[in-house]
């Protein structure tokens, strides 16, 4: 059973309540919704602000956390 909370779920921090759109969402939308915010969030935040993001021990990545370092 997925969580009740939606995009960020219980390990991101506070969590943002599912609207009429992020309610039909399945895993996988829900996981690409998510890293498009972390993405576009990561971008906006380094436009701003010199920015080096450090990828450490990248051999120990699940293959959601590869798909996301990718984008």
């Amino acid at each position: 059973m997925a969580h009740p909370l939606t995009l960020t779920g219980r390990s991101a921090g506070p969590a943002i309540p599912d609207n009429a759109t992020t309610a039909a969402f399945d895993p996988r939308t829900r996981q690409e919704a998510l890293f498009a915010l972390v993405v576009e969030l990561t971008r906006a935040y380094a436009r701003r602000n010199l920015t080096l993001v450090l990828i450490e021990d990248a051999h120990w990545m699940d293959e959601a956390s590869q798909r996301l370092v990718l984008r």
